[in-house]
């Protein structure tokens, strides 16, 4: 009965239906029962976890990222990172309010598939003390020069680094889409191949 479900479920439903290409996952309700781990329930979810397949933006597609946030969590997306956003920009869960809430603060990426070496990256300057571009030959030809457009800008060529390839391994536990190179920009500065 949809007048018993709470609305926090509905707004999560409502969410997920809206990123539908992006999330790929279920929600269960239990009713009546409270937070509890669901051990009885823990061995199909993990039989559905393997059956699953994360989307990742491959060589040859169009990508284009555009969201909104308020939590300073929500500052990375695939292979676009910034960091130090503005604490009036930021509203935490336990502070939510309906009025008188901050602007979001708003991350894109976009890159064509006709030209995979080149990045369309928000926001803007001065939002957000750090910003950082992870490449990987999945999504882009590592022969060509990377050219970044938008969040300040840059083209010249980058090379895979060991460095960047054992940290991000080391940070993210993903061993199948390792980064091989990394692009940073601090605040006020130019673009640079990071190698540390």
């Amino acid at each position: 009965d949809i007048d018993t479900v709470p609305r926090s479920l509905l707004v999560w439903n409502e969410w997920l239906q809206s990123n539908t290409r992006l999330n790929r996952c279920t929600v269960v309700w239990y009713n009546g029962r409270l937070n509890e781990i669901f051990p009885e329930e823990q061995e199909s979810i993990f039989k559905w976890a393997l059956l699953q397949n994360r989307f990742w933006p491959r060589l040859g597609e169009d990508f284009e990222l555009d969201f909104d946030a308020l939590r300073p969590w929500d500052n990375r997306f695939w292979f676009y990172e910034v960091e130090g956003f503005p604490d009036d920009r930021m509203m935490l869960a336990n502070d939510w309010r309906d009025q008188n809430r901050p602007k979001p603060f708003n991350l894109s990426a976009m890159r064509k598939a006709s030209q995979p070496n080149s990045f369309n990256l928000g926001p803007s300057l001065g939002l957000g003390k750090r910003a950082t571009l992870n490449l990987s030959p999945e999504f882009m030809n590592m022969d060509q020069k990377v050219e970044i457009n938008g969040r300040g800008s840059f083209k010249d060529f980058v090379q895979p680094s060991r460095r960047v390839m054992l940290e991000d391994v080391r940070r993210r536990a993903d061993r199948k889409h390792p980064f091989w190179a990394q692009l940073v920009q601090e605040e006020g500065q130019n673009w640079a191949i990071n190698d540390q």
